[in-house]
């Protein structure tokens, strides 16, 4: 699972990092043929911000919907574990409680069943 989300990140990165490389060439050889040099490089530099910037902006909202994702399955998890140790000091207590009733009332000990 670990080795999975790992790898599923490293994708998304290279394909996130392809994707600017090829909008970046895309719009160098656009921008070439309408501007000089200087405007050129300025206005390429540009475009690869805006569009890194948009990236990163969709990515976030994809992180945040897998990591609420997760929070909600911990939190029910936790939910569930809680209740299951609720359950089980419950019955901890029946068994310690059915356990004094037997010594009690047990002949191995005539001393706790009479009263003094």
């Amino acid at each position: 699972s670990h080795l999975e989300t790992s790898s599923g990140g490293m994708v998304e990165d290279l394909m996130e990092k392809t994707a600017i490389i090829e909008h970046y060439i895309m719009n160098g050889r656009i921008d070439q043929v309408h501007h000089s040099p200087s405007h050129d490089n300025k206005l390429r530099l540009k475009n690869v911000v805006d569009f890194v910037k948009n990236k990163t902006d969709d990515s976030t909202k994809e992180l945040n919907k897998k990591l609420q994702k997760m929070l909600e399955e911990t939190l029910t998890k936790n939910i569930h574990l809680q209740q299951d140790v609720e359950h089980l000091s419950q019955k901890l207590m029946e068994a310690s409680q059915s356990s004094s009733v037997v010594s009690v009332s047990s002949p191995e000990h005539p001393s706790a069943s009479t009263p003094q």
